[in-house]
């Protein structure tokens, strides 16, 4: 990621826990961001390509880690917030690359969610955005329902965490999530929905028990290897 925002300690989301305890953490810069000229940074609302191409991108970063960093493929989760959690709940169904995803505050189901800001001030940001557009065209309608995470859950083959603030997405999308994975898919779902939370966790009491919940997850998931049993000092590759 070319923008600093988004490792340094002012971003919304730096998964504290896991870096303290031996994962690393390799952020790819996704189309729609900037740092490569236009045509890239706007890529999602001008080709209306929401999850698809971003995910490529995701899987670039995959195979750099691999072929050059020499990752075992068997040892990575993915994790994403806002838009990022978008892109971690479509993958969790629509690749095979990752055991373990972490998505927090994320929109995973965008034609109702398109249908409820039609007309208001955050219709006009998602469209600036993403180029949701109008959800009663039968074009823009038939984009945002074939591209939306909750479209493609009945596949869902990856273990997701969901973390949703209480005042923010919690109530609707990440409910949503949870419970149609959970009875449709082919992997676990578990959901924590933050109190006095909005769009970001802010309370030190609740960033520490997310940090907790996180690298719980992912050592379920991926559990040490002999190696780093063997040699507890080395914060190598997870």
């Amino acid at each position: 990621m070319v923008t600093p925002d988004s490792y340094n300690d002012d971003a919304p989301f730096l998964p504290y826990g896991p870096l303290l305890n031996g994962f690393s953490i390799l952020i790819p810069n996704t189309r729609g961001r900037g740092g490569y000229g236009r045509d890239f940074e706007a890529a999602i609302r001008d080709r209306k390509d929401y999850v698809e191409g971003p995910l490529e991108d995701i899987l670039g970063a995959v195979d750099y880690a691999t072929k050059r960093l020499g990752t075992p493929r068997s040892r990575m989760a993915l994790a994403g917030f806002s838009y990022g959690g978008i892109l971690t709940a479509y993958a969790a169904s629509n690749a095979h690359a990752f055991r373990a995803a972490i998505s927090m505050e994320g929109v995973v189901d965008f034609y109702s969610r398109a249908l409820l800001e039609y007309g208001g001030p955050n219709q006009q940001a998602a469209n600036a955005n993403m180029g949701f557009g109008n959800p009663y065209d039968i074009g823009d309608r038939e984009r945002l329902l074939s591209q939306s995470p909750l479209g493609s859950v009945d596949a869902l083959q990856t273990p997701v965490l969901l973390e949703c603030g209480e005042t923010s997405l919690g109530p609707a999308d990440c409910l949503k999530f949870f419970r149609t994975g959970n009875a449709r898919g082919s992997a676990p779902v578990e959901l924590a929905i933050y109190p006095r939370t909005a769009h970001q966790i802010l309370e030190p009491a609740l960033r520490l028990d997310s940090a907790r919940r996180q690298l719980e997850w992912l050592r379920r998931w991926i559990p040490a290897s002999r190696s780093d049993a063997e040699d507890k000092g080395c914060y190598g590759l997870q």
